[in-house]
């Protein structure tokens, strides 16, 4: 396992073949979470499994399972931009693991996903990348995708973002004592839109207490 300095910058994912804009343009959204029932209009649950997920006081808990994106419990939102930024301010609890993970399918997929000890970018493929989590149980994440290039980050409020990768790639110094790591990917072509997924997994549950999704 490989671990970062504290004041690592998280990670940049290049996608050769990556399609993540078919949806029209729907622009920017913001959803707290204190209404009593999922906005069904904007978010899906990926097994249409109406039981997995509790709106209340914690915001959005969704009931945890699996361990891997490929079979963990998913609410998602459909990417609907050329170039857009999605971010989750999450709570985690002792055995639960939350993240946010770009998907096609169960078995196309990348993304960023957290447990009170260690911060994963995960990919289908199996790689990844591990650092220690110096958030602890409140952290937020962020999918930022621009031109071909997924970039992935983590801070403890919003601010400073640190960002990973999950392969192996050379690691340049940046100022600030800052670092950075970058690797290009190469998946294969993918027909249909990719979907902003909030995850839970492991055991427990896990709380999403904001979302933010903003065209770029």
């Amino acid at each position: 396992m490989t671990y970062l300095s504290k004041s690592f910058v998280l990670a940049s994912l290049l996608f050769a073949a990556l399609t993540v804009n078919a949806a029209p343009a729907g622009g920017d959204f913001t959803d707290n979470f204190e209404v009593r029932r999922l906005d069904t209009e904007r978010f899906s649950l990926w097994d249409n499994d109406v039981t997995i997920v509790n709106m209340g006081t914690r915001g959005m808990t969704i009931m945890s399972k699996g361990t891997t994106p490929a079979d963990g419990n998913v609410v998602y939102f459909p990417t609907t931009d050329a170039n857009w930024e999605a971010e989750a301010n999450v709570v985690l609890y002792p055995t639960s693991k939350g993240g946010l993970v770009l998907m096609q399918d169960r078995d196309h997929y990348w993304g960023i996903t957290a447990n009170y000890r260690d911060i994963t970018v995960v990919d289908a493929s199996g790689a990844q990348k591990t650092i220690r989590n110096p958030y602890g149980r409140y952290l937020h994440l962020r999918l930022t995708y621009a031109d071909g290039q997924l970039v992935l980050a983590a801070a403890p409020q919003k601010t400073p973002w640190r960002i990973i990768d999950n392969a192996n790639p050379a690691v340049k110094r940046q100022p600030a004592t800052q670092w950075t790591v970058v690797a290009t990917l190469e998946p294969s072509a993918l027909s249909q839109p990719a979907k902003i997924c909030l995850m839970a997994m492991d055991k427990d549950v896990v709380s999403f207490r904001d979302f933010w999704y903003r065209a770029k």
